[in-house]
């Protein structure tokens, strides 16, 4: 292996490489070990201590010093070292913990020489790495990035529907990375199966751990250099797509409290457009674009706020309102944060809320995003703590957003209705929609109807939930807008409106449950007619 570092000869390094991964299982951990120091790791060593002065008037042996492996030959074997590391995995993990500490190597000397295309080939293998629930290691290949890889428009399933005639492998030469896309230097023999021993190094533990473990953190920290400095579009782009599937693992990070905290940092400081200074969006990319791919990373983050202060809460709530203060696609996923946040860090989305409502009243005016924001207003139904301090103009404004949407679903009924199927007959189903939500959807006739079921389960779940008080200064303002928001104005109320405003007439001076005795009906002969009752509430 001593001619690695001068070999020219792509097959001679090839037939090296191939020979290293062969042998690698027979070998013993401390032959490994040594081939690794000796061989392989001297060809990435980017911080060479300098010979002192004085050492410099003696005789230096000039065989120690070694050469610094040429891109292709570095290419080969890091391939080489991912592929070991799956070999081994299963059966071996003291090998395979050794081999991933060469590749973290590996992974520092090439952010320290921007080698774009050899750090890719190694955030390839780490974005791989998951963690079972009994934190036993193992590999699998990225899953759930439709949305994130759209973003940056390199999704080959969305260009297929856009450009059905598009060959697969059709890239542009400036784009490095795709999604789906397979690496052949990890089998899928070897994805999916968890290691016998190799498990998760806790630094925070005092037990001396007797299995061998491998440090995620080291991962975590090159994962955050990369998005601090942004060494290359390529890779800074690579990693906001495919670390938030891995970081949705959450065993595998449970550990990293300082990294997660700082990557939670980092990611708010870049949704406020806070970004690098050196980084240089391509031409089919905008700073909006990007913004839809870091909200999306707040998902898994949101998973860890245990490890954060209400300080750092309150930070990433104040991120994804400047996110909502974009444009629509930006919106919608922040949307989606903000529903889960209502449940995971209540008390931060309460500092927000009016905040909130207000963006969402003024900023997004059509229906791309209907469904998306009655969602998160029912989520707000549920959680009455939630509004516990609201004023009336603050109830009045969530009230005003779903009759708003309520007069858009009707309209859509109205224009579409003659174009369209309509409702399907039984048996049928609609097809799944897997495109991302932040990609255009055809508003039909069917989601109208979602729409007005959604907008007025928002309306009766806050109507029910509010203070008797508030009841009452609101119900004129919400019969007003039901009578309003209806499709056929100037003539009969829908029976939808006319039950809800029963609904409103029944509960504003009263809390007391619908309930009906029901009848028994031995009390009547079988001459005497039943008593049929009739209500507008179902």
């Amino acid at each position: 292996f001593k001619s690695l570092e001068s070999e020219e000869n792509s097959e001679i390094i090839k037939t090296l490489v191939e020979y290293l991964i062969e042998i690698s299982t027979s070998l013993s951990p401390d032959i490994y070990q040594n081939l690794l120091d000796v061989f392989i790791l001297p060809g990435f060593n980017n911080s060479r201590e300098r010979k002192s002065s004085l050492a410099s008037f003696t005789s230096s042996d000039k065989s120690d010093q070694k050469k610094l492996f040429n891109k292709e030959t570095g290419k080969l074997v890091a391939k080489s070292m991912a592929t070991i590391f799956a070999k081994s995995l299963k059966s071996d993990g003291t090998k395979a913990s050794m081999t991933y500490e060469a590749l973290i190597k590996i992974a520092n000397f090439s952010l320290a020489k921007k080698d774009v295309d050899l750090l890719l080939i190694v955030s390839r293998f780490f974005v791989r790495i998951r963690a079972s629930t009994d934190k036993q290691i193992y590999l699998s290949n990225p899953t759930d990035m439709d949305g994130l890889s759209a973003a940056f428009s390199r999704n080959l399933n969305i260009r297929k529907k856009k450009e059905p005639e598009m060959s697969a492998l059709s890239l542009d030469e400036s784009e490095k990375w795709t999604y789906p896309e397979e690496i052949t230097y990890i089998a899928q023999e070897f994805l999916d199966i968890p290691s016998d021993d190799l498990t998760i190094f806790d630094s925070g533990s005092f037990k001396l751990s007797l299995r061998p473990t491998i440090d995620i953190e080291k991962w975590l920290s090159v994962v955050i250099q990369i998005l601090e400095t942004c060494p290359h579009w390529e890779i800074y782009s690579f990693i906001w797509a495919h670390f938030c599937p891995q970081l949705s693992n959450i065993k595998l990070f449970e550990t990293c409290g300082e990294g997660i905290r700082k990557l939670r940092s980092l990611a708010c400081d870049q949704l406020s457009l806070k970004l690098p200074s050196n980084l240089k969006l391509p031409e089919n990319v905008s700073k909006h674009d990007l913004q839809v791919a870091i909200v999306r990373n707040f998902t898994p983050l949101i998973s860890y706020h245990d490890l954060f202060s209400k300080q750092d809460e309150d930070q990433i709530i104040g991120a994804l309102v400047v996110g909502l203060s974009g444009w629509e696609k930006t919106a919608i996923p922040c949307v989606h944060i903000l529903t889960v946040c209502c449940y995971e860090i209540p008390l931060s989305i309460k500092k927000y809320l009016s905040v909130i409502l207000t963006k969402l009243q003024t900023r997004i005016s059509s229906a791309f995003a209907s469904a998306h924001i009655l969602e998160f207003l029912l989520s707000l139904s549920y959680i009455p703590s939630l509004t516990s301090n609201f004023t009336v103009d603050e109830f009045k404004r969530a009230f005003g957003i779903t009759f708003k949407l309520i007069q858009y679903a009707h309209e859509i009924s109205e224009t579409k209705n003659e174009q369209h199927q309509g409702i399907l007959n039984h048996g049928q189903e609609l097809a799944a929609e897997n495109s991302p939500s932040t990609e255009n959807l055809e508003v039909t006739p069917t989601i109208s109807i979602y729409l007005l079921t959604l907008s007025y389960d928002v309306i009766a779940n806050w109507y029910l939930n509010m203070k008797m008080n508030d009841r009452r200064q609101l119900s004129s303002f919400i019969i007003k807008n039901l009578i309003i928001s209806q499709s056929n104005r100037g003539t009969d109320i829908s029976h939808q409106n006319m039950a809800f405003l029963d609904l409103i007439s029944r509960f504003t001076y009263s809390d007391l449950e619908l309930k009906f005795s029901p009848i028994n009906p031995q009390t009547f002969s079988s001459d005497d007619p039943v008593p049929v009752s009739y209500t507008h509430l179902t």
